[in-house]
């Protein structure tokens, strides 16, 4: 769990409901899964935000072989920023992944209606083939969520028919791994 965070026993309550430690724990074997093979990793992370614990436990993973990219709002697709430039720029992460051939996304993340929706979405519109599964998804179900936390049904809907119909999900991360 996200230190700090089991002082509120509300949050504690959404975290277990969305499954986070295993989710977390199915992340870790995808970067894993890519790093002993080649594949290149890109972190989004959203401006200011530090990346919290989570990322960084994800990051270790890893071993520094991974690209991080911060993002302005909830798509790295649109907006990030230069830090060392102090400056803002447009198609990053998009002009990274053609550098490095890249033709498919595995996208997992904290929400899967909000920024992981709109990574998927952009991603598929720029042409990008699209792959997860809801074990890597974090907000997948809202079974034992609070109603305040719940994305609106309209909301819900539309994505859940963009994911049905541009992204390949797959039923368990495990299949997903099969598929690489």
């Amino acid at each position: 769990m996200q230190e700090g965070w089991e002082s509120s026993p509300f949050l504690e309550d959404t975290l277990k409901a969305w499954n986070w430690d295993q989710i977390v724990e199915n992340q870790k074997r995808v970067l894993g899964f890519a790093k002993d093979n080649g594949i290149p990793v890109v972190f989004l992370e959203l401006f200011g935000s530090g990346g919290g614990e989570t990322l960084a436990e994800l990051e270790e993973t890893l071993d520094g072989d991974y690209k991080r990219i911060e993002k302005i709002g909830q798509s790295g697709f649109v907006q990030t920023v230069n830090r060392a430039e102090r400056k803002t720029e447009e198609r990053v992460l998009e002009t990274h992944l053609h550098s490095l051939g890249t033709r498919k996304l595995i996208v997992m993340g904290h929400h899967k209606y909000e920024c992981v929706y709109a990574n998927a979405f952009h991603g598929a519109e720029k042409g990008f083939q699209i792959l997860t599964s809801n074990d890597l998804l974090i907000g997948s179900t809202e079974e034992g969520i609070p109603d305040e936390l719940r994305a609106h049904p309209i909301t819900r809907a539309r994505v859940d028919q963009f994911y049905q119909d541009k992204v390949q999900v797959y039923g368990s991360v495990d299949d997903l791994l099969s598929h690489l």
